[in-house]
């Protein structure tokens, strides 16, 4: 049951990710909820196939941040 809901939880953060994306309206905000519900569950998870599947939206969400935060950084300067 657990299992469960933490896997609706990672599909409700990656359903709100594609609707910014399609939409235009994605945030910072929405990339860093992504990224937090990764990191929270991602101990909890013992398939390595879903493992991996995790390590690769992390990294993806990760990317995204740093390009943000790089983004402004330049605006500040």
């Amino acid at each position: 049951r657990r299992m469960r809901g933490r896997a609706d939880a990672i599909l409700n953060e990656l359903e709100r990710l594609r609707h910014g994306l399609l939409t235009g309206t994605m945030t910072v905000g929405d990339v860093l909820g992504l990224a937090d519900v990764v990191a929270q569950h991602r101990e909890k998870i013992m398939d390595p196939k879903l493992t991996a599947i995790l390590d690769e939206i992390d990294l993806r969400a990760q990317v995204e941040i740093a390009k943000v935060r790089r983004a402004l950084d330049k605006a500040r300067s």
